[in-house]
């Protein structure tokens, strides 16, 4: 991947992190749930269906469950939601999320997506370059720049005025396609790619083996997996003395935790706005972004321990040895890893195992009282 390339997919990062807070700002318009606000001639929107129409946008930031463009954006349009859609002209750059993300409108700049479904329409004439990254891909408006596509089916039926980069196992041309610079395709199978899309001499093939993206995602897994438990141990031995409390705390009134839990997130995420808008507080945003991911991840144990103590016996009668808070927290893992792959509420369980374990800290710092609780427990 080019530098550039990653520079894009940065920059879409952290568009989605700053999406993900916008998300969970208040709705202001009852009517239409959904919470817009303007300032420097920025527009931001928020909601369950967002849907922008009328007057032309400085810069757009908008997050949602659906997100539909029908006003132009001057400048950048920053999107995420479960679908994204741009039926209007942006005049710079387009960084878009999603679950399904369909572009049907000019893009003046660069354009970077990422989404199951990415298709960048007829109507979609994109001035600067193309990154997208995804499960089915569909180029089907003209390129002016340079094109990375990486996804599992890869289709291109639209001119290409630059360089083409695709990665995926199936890769189509349809009607239309053309590539002025070179090619350089990496899939399992070798591609034959028409001679009226491009002149072979600028074509690169590489056909990757039948096994190693299984071999790369399996060794990746284990690599994980292997940190996630080297992590998981350093939180039981640092905090096993205190995980009886949170253990407590969640097993007498887990819907209090719920409620403290879904403070301290909306808190934690909303510092940013606060800290934003206050100018002087721009310094500290970093450590909110660096410290987000550990409280994420310490709610994720502090509710597998507490699920693993009810497992396993041994961890409620010695409450401050290592090996049964890890113990603990490993089976309690597993639990929550088996819920978690059931469909379609596999995340919820995820989201509501970090805002319980985060909940029953912050329950335990409010009411140092309910540490009582912890010996009746046992």
């Amino acid at each position: 991947m080019s530098a550039s390339s990653k520079l894009q997919l940065a920059r879409l990062s952290a568009t989605f992190a700053l999406l993900l807070v916008i998300s969970c700002a208040p709705a202001r318009d009852r009517a239409s749930d959904t919470g817009t606000h303007s300032s420097f001639g920025n527009t931001f929107a928020s909601g369950s269906d967002v849907h922008l129409v009328g007057n032309t946008m400085k810069d757009l930031y908008a997050a949602g469950g659906s997100v539909t463009v029908d006003a132009d954006v001057a400048e950048s349009a920053h999107m995420a939601g479960r679908t994204v859609r741009v039926n209007r002209p942006v005049g710079e750059d387009v960084y878009a999320a999603g679950y399904e993300v369909d572009i049907e409108a000019p893009v003046g700049e660069d354009l970077t997506a990422a989404g199951y479904r990415v298709e960048i329409g007829r109507n979609a004439a994109v001035r600067g370059d193309v990154l997208a990254r995804g499960r089915t891909i569909f180029l089907r408006g003209p390129v002016a720049g340079n094109v990375s596509l990486s996804g599992d089916t890869v289709e291109i039926a639209a001119p290409i005025s630059g360089s083409a980069e695709i990665r995926a196992r199936e890769i189509r041309f349809g009607e239309g396609a053309r590539i002025d610079g070179t090619l350089n395709v990496s899939s399992r199978e070798r591609v034959d790619v028409p001679a009226n899309v491009i002149a072979p001499d600028r074509v690169t093939s590489n056909v990757l083996p039948a096994d190693m993206g299984a071999f790369v995602g399996n060794a990746l897994t284990v690599v994980f997996s292997l940190i996630m438990i080297g992590l998981a141990a350093v939180f039981a031995y640092v905090l096993r003395d205190r995980l009886a409390g949170t253990r407590a705390v969640i097993a007498s009134r887990p819907w209090g935790d719920l409620l403290f839990g879904i403070i301290a997130t909306s808190a934690l995420f909303g510092s940013i706005v606060v800290l934003t808008m206050s100018l002087i507080g721009i310094p500290l945003i970093p450590l909110i972004i660096v410290a987000t991911p550990f409280v994420i991840f310490a709610g994720y144990l502090t509710t597998a321990h507490a699920i693993g103590s009810v497992v396993i016996r041994r961890a409620r009668l010695v409450p401050g040895n290592f090996w049964a808070a890890f113990g603990a927290i490993v089976l309690g893992a597993i639990v929550l890893g088996l819920a978690m792959a059931i469909p379609l509420v596999g995340w919820v369980i995820a989201v509501l195992a970090v805002v319980v374990g985060v909940g029953a800290w912050l329950a335990l710092l409010v009411w140092p009282a309910r540490r009582g609780d912890v010996a009746a427990s046992q």
